[in-house]
């Protein structure tokens, strides 16, 4: 997969990103710190997050490209083995079959197994493991300790955003794969939450990058007339900005170890249908998230690490609720809107929904390209895989 997730870097819009960690440090004149047990590295943020707009240019003029708007899929249509077209319908009530010879679907890591559960005639032959729409999976984010910097400059200049050459990097760390099987934990990592509670802040924030990013329409009067003032704190943070590359963050910001867990690839978690249809006609979905008891474990025994790892740069004070194993702790945990699993990769049909190629069991023509086929989550957000996944699936039907 190397090679295709370096080809998904330019679909992000980060074809010129530096991909090496220690250069970035570099060129900060920083030194690129590790600690014990957990590694250090750097995330690379698109420029541009919405990929619509990114991509906006190529979806309009590609000669190749035919796009129809509000066209929901309702009906895979089959013939033995192939899959012959495709019914889609708007909510007025117009409906089109489409064909072609081959059929993708990049549904979102939940509609995914929606659509390939809904009934029919014969049964579902691409289920013959059972296993559609079990094992869903999502990364579980939680504050799980709070942080006090023991020497401030320090630890800013190791976990503060930072902003170099058009491109943000974001301070991550992550267990080692030597201390996950010391302690038989799930992927684990996570990064400093610096949480503001200053809503004018915030807002004035929010003006500045909609004007740097030219969203003029975005900025209205009463923003700008707010976001003056707030001179003085913009001050500070344009200098942070411009001249040190990284983000600012105010004396009085509190900070948090935000963690990112892999859930397990076997997870309890499912999607299943109702017996409710929404305006489509397609019966709506049952949806069941569940945080393990080896997940929570795995969240402990990562912040006990971290206590000791970071004992030189931060005081680390972990959640009492997570400590003592109070059930209370799980109303702090937050899905990611990582929606992974319940159509998974396998190379056999009694193991998995969609073979090593994304094609999907039972039908000779048709591929799923989705985190939905993920078979296990990882902690790291899933659109890079996708990316990827969806690069390879072009190479091979090419």
């Amino acid at each position: 997969m190397t090679s295709f997730y370096e080809r998904a870097l330019a679909l992000e819009g980060l074809a010129k990103v530096e991909r090496s960690d220690a250069e970035v440090w570099k060129d900060l004149n920083l030194p690129f710190t590790q600690f014990e047990d957990l590694e250090a590295y750097l995330s690379r943020w698109c420029p541009e997050p919405n990929f619509a707009r990114l991509h906006h240019k190529t979806l309009r003029e590609h000669p190749n490209i035919h796009l129809w708007l509000h066209a929901s899929a309702v009906e895979l249509i089959t013939e033995g083995t192939a899959a012959t077209g495709l019914r889609a319908s708007t909510l007025t009530g117009i409906e089109a079959i489409f064909r072609a010879p081959s059929y993708i679907f990049a549904l979102g890591g939940i509609e995914s197994s929606r659509f390939f559960l809904q009934p029919r005639p014969g049964g579902l032959p691409w289920n013959r493991s059972g296993l559609l729409g079990q094992h869903f999976q999502d990364h579980i984010d939680c504050n799980a300790a709070a942080i006090e910097p023991l020497d401030p400059k320090r630890f800013h200049d190791t976990f503060d955003p930072i902003f170099a050459h058009g491109f943000k990097y974001l301070p991550k760390l992550r267990l080692l794969p030597r201390a996950q099987a010391a302690h038989s934990t799930l992927n684990i990592g996570s990064t400093m939450s610096f949480e503001d509670t200053g809503k004018a802040r915030g807002q004035a924030k929010s003006t500045i990058r909609n004007l740097m990013r030219g969203r003029f329409s975005e900025v209205t009067r009463d923003n700008l007339r707010h976001t003056a003032n707030h001179l003085p704190m913009l001050v500070h943070q344009g200098w942070r900005y411009k001249v040190q590359r990284r983000a600012y963050s105010p004396p009085e910001v509190r900070i948090f170890l935000r963690v990112h867990c892999e859930q397990e690839p076997t997870s309890r978690s499912s999607i299943t249908l109702t017996d409710q249809r929404d305006p489509l006609g397609l019966l709506r979905i049952r949806f069941d998230w569940q945080i393990s008891e080896r997940e929570l474990e795995t969240i402990r025994q990562y912040v006990l690490i971290a206590q000791r790892a970071l004992a030189g740069v931060a005081r680390i004070l972990p959640n009492e609720d997570l400590l003592s194993g109070s059930p209370n702790f799980l109303t702090r945990c937050d899905d990611s809107n990582h929606h992974m699993g319940g159509m998974r990769m396998s190379p056999s049909d009694a193991t998995g929904i969609v073979d090593t190629d994304l094609r999907l069991y039972g039908l000779t023509n048709t591929y799923i390209c989705s985190s939905a086929v993920f078979p296990s989550s990882g902690f790291s957000n899933p659109t890079h895989t996708v990316l990827a996944l969806a690069l390879r699936l072009s190479d091979h039907l090419s």
